[in-house]
């Protein structure tokens, strides 16, 4: 029984770390999506005459 029961607990303990893993790369995703969208508003576009 003591077994089972490790077991029980070693799967909740994977899937708790699944989630920390998901949220994080969620996170991720939004923090590239937030850092490019503020980096193009900064960016000027240059204009270049014949000279």
């Amino acid at each position: 029984m003591d077994a089972a029961l490790a077991g029980r607990a070693r799967l909740l303990k994977l899937n708790e770390l699944e989630e920390w893993h998901e949220r994080a790369y969620e996170n991720a995703v939004l923090y590239k999506a937030r850092t490019k969208r503020y980096h193009d508003t900064k960016l000027v576009p240059k204009e270049f005459h014949e000279g």
